[in-house]
């Protein structure tokens, strides 16, 4: 797993020198996304076995898993939404996101007190290059993305003077854990103010090719599965 420092991606200088860290996992799916059959309780036992303090929930669509976590782990509620400009996250949720118009959903987040991200800019959107405008940050490290778009996702937060994020975007235990920030207090939403500042050590390593397909037949399923009890 590479270690980098907010700083290597242009932003905050400062390194981490407390001993009250948080590590937080900041893009985790469960069996509530339609692409996803993982366990809740099943996600907080692994993500705690990989010294993972912290996870942002961001389910397809869906605000309805926060009531199967427990007080084990420290959850932000989130969501992931498909615009129709493409995928958007909203962190540090009160609701679901209702509208499916990017600017729109943008300002529903915003109204909230809540961030928005734009997760991996280069895969599942159209013109990143306008859209990154509208957000507060944008997610220059996804674990499923090839390193040739998350180089492309870094410059464009760059050139557009956004804060950056990394993400996991786990949909199996596998993947849990594989890139998460680590923020210098214990408190969550202190930690939220902190991301926007770029005071954070990232910690990422790249997913395996297979996990798309593994994806897709999961869906497929969870679809095939739909359509026999109707």
């Amino acid at each position: 797993m590479r270690c980098l420092p907010a700083a290597r991606f242009g932003f905050c200088p400062q390194v981490l020198i407390s001993g009250d860290n948080i590590n937080i996992d900041l893009h985790v799916h469960t069996k509530y996304s339609a692409d996803c059959n993982t366990d809740p309780i099943k996600i907080i036992r692994t993500e705690i076995s990989k010294g993972v303090d912290c996870i942002a929930v961001t389910d397809h669509n869906n605000f309805s898993s926060f009531k199967n976590f427990n007080k084990k782990i420290k959850i932000i509620k989130g969501e992931e939404i498909s615009t129709n400009k493409g995928h958007l996250i909203g962190l540090f949720l009160e609701e679901s996101v209702k509208s499916r118009d990017f600017s729109e959903a943008c300002d529903e987040i915003r109204s909230q007190g809540a961030v928005s991200i734009l997760p991996h800019p280069f895969r599942a959107h159209k013109d990143p290059g306008s859209l990154v405008r509208a957000v507060d940050m944008v997610e220059a490290f996804n674990s499923r993305t090839s390193l040739a778009k998350n180089e492309a996702a870094l410059e464009l937060a760059r050139i557009s003077n956004k804060p950056v994020i990394c993400g996991s975007d786990a949909h199996f235990l596998s993947e849990l854990g594989s890139a998460t920030v680590e923020v210098e207090t214990e408190n969550v939403h202190e930690a939220g103010k902190l991301l926007l500042k770029g005071r954070f050590k990232m910690n990422f390593t790249q997913s395996p090719f297979y996990v798309h397909p593994m994806t897709w037949i999961v869906k497929g399923g969870k679809i095939a599965g739909h359509l026999v009890r109707r």
